[in-house]
């Protein structure tokens, strides 16, 4: 399979007949180990250590970030209009053919289907044009990784309560939510300093327990919470937006959704704000 887009590469290449391998060195600063570092690695270092801003006509009007990690992963977080958010996992590489450098990225959850993007660096960004369709994607850069994350991380540890309704009210026979607010609701959620969370919502007479890992993105902007899979339901990984981290206040902007399906719990996106119950884990 990579060597058929390789080949593509070489004649999308040179349909194009545009200048390759643009140096970033006088845009953006990066870490590099080692005096010769080869341009791969620079352009490698260049996605890893920035913060990157998603802009495609795809997103129709929606917003959305790269992560790139430099253990060949990356996370796409999509914004859409209607304020829902969608996370993606991706494995990226770069591959060089002809002295042109390509971004390979691989769909997990499409059977390892895979694009190649010819790459080509300025000071705004990145372009990236889909060998096979010449679909352009933007990404913008957006300031380098800083320690935002870290700092966020060692401030959510700890125990967290629900300060309001947590569930929806609604008129709605087809929604989400009750007619009346449900005795004894709650929602918590504990992090611990191992990665790990257990997340508990319900009411007086049902509890439902969900666990998994938890991580905040670099630039300290989302808090993903990877679930495990259970019994009949797939492991996810659900996107809230960290709105304010601070007083022993945690507001997220979130949305509900059971896996067990129960529409009494789920909620539209909406912001949670929770209080800090206990010291940390």
């Amino acid at each position: 399979m990579m060597t058929h887009l390789l080949a593509f590469a070489m004649l999308f290449n040179v349909m194009l007949d545009t200048p390759t391998n643009v140096s970033t060195d006088l845009c953006r600063q990066y870490d590099l180990q080692g005096d010769f570092a080869s341009e791969k690695a620079r352009y490698a270092a260049d996605l890893t250590q920035g913060n990157w801003l998603l802009e495609t006509e795809r997103l129709d009007g929606g917003s959305g970030r790269m992560i790139f990690h430099d253990f060949g992963l990356a996370d796409e977080i999509i914004l859409n209009q209607s304020g829902d958010f969608s996370y993606k996992r991706v494995l990226w590489t770069i591959e060089i053919y002809n002295n042109t450098h390509f971004l390979v990225i691989t769909h997990l959850d499409r059977e390892a289907y895979t694009n190649l993007y010819k790459i080509d660096f300025h000071c705004k960004g990145i372009d990236l044009t889909d060998a096979a369709s010449h679909e352009v994607i933007h990404l913008k850069y957006d300031g380098v990784k800083d320690q935002s994350a870290k700092v966020k991380a060692h401030y959510l540890t700890g125990a967290w309560m629900n300060m309001d309704y947590p569930f929806e009210v609604t008129k709605d026979i087809e929604g989400c939510g009750t007619f009346e607010p449900m005795q004894g609701a709650f929602m918590q959620i504990s992090f611990w300093e191992n990665g790990t969370f257990v997340r508990e919502y319900g009411n007086a007479g049902k509890t439902v327990s969900m666990k998994g890992y938890w991580d905040i993105t670099p630039d300290g902007r989302y808090l993903l919470l990877h679930y495990r899979a259970t019994e009949g339901d797939a492991s996810k990984t659900v996107v809230a937006e960290l709105m304010e981290t601070e007083d022993g206040i945690l507001r997220i902007l979130h949305k509900n959704e059971p896996t067990d399906g129960d529409d009494f719990f789920c909620t539209s996106t909406r912001i949670f704000t929770f209080q800090r119950w206990s010291d940390k884990k």
